[in-house]
């Protein structure tokens, strides 16, 4: 009885790791379109545009709530996206804008 137990145990903590690693890869995925709809234009495609007054996103060091703030408030000419975009799109787009200065770093 306690090894049939501690199995389920093992499977549901299994299917709890894989269902955190889903959520997480979706939120990549909704932070990178939501990046393509709204950011590209002037960052480009890997952060590094810098059209209309726009930061190389590729070699930004911002932390995760100052990108946050700059995102929701806008910075110079840079548009505000609270009153576009949701908190947790705003986020997605935040942790999205950490893995192009990542992945910058990396190819260097």
């Amino acid at each position: 009885m306690k090894m049939r137990i501690l199995w389920i145990v093992g499977i549901l903590a299994f299917i709890s790791v894989l269902s955190c690693q889903s959520a997480d890869q979706a939120g990549a995925d909704s932070g990178s379109a939501t990046f393509k709809t709204y950011c590209v234009n002037c960052h480009g495609i890997n952060g590094s545009l810098m059209v209309n007054g726009a930061r190389d996103l590729s070699l930004s060091g911002l932390t995760l709530d100052e990108r946050i703030l700059v995102i929701s408030e806008g910075r110079n000419t840079m548009t505000a996206f609270k009153n576009t975009l949701t908190s947790n799109q705003i986020r997605q787009v935040a942790k999205y804008t950490i893995q192009l200065a990542d992945s910058s770093m990396h190819a260097k």
